[in-house]
């Protein structure tokens, strides 16, 4: 699919690039996610998932 497509590109550009390119680059690639059930029309409370990797 496209995803996995800009997946493996993305990944072999970082790796192409010099060291402190490449580690500030890879930091961009990191990826949070946060969710939160929302009931009767209120939300809870957030709960912070694992950092990927992208």
């Amino acid at each position: 699919s496209y995803n996995k497509f800009a997946q493996i590109t993305a990944r072999a550009v970082r790796s192409s690039l010099k060291d402190d390119l490449r580690v500030a680059a890879e930091k961009r690639g990191q990826t949070n996610v946060r969710y939160q059930q929302w009931q009767d029309g209120k939300g809870g409370a957030q709960v912070r998932c694992v950092l990927l990797n992208v």
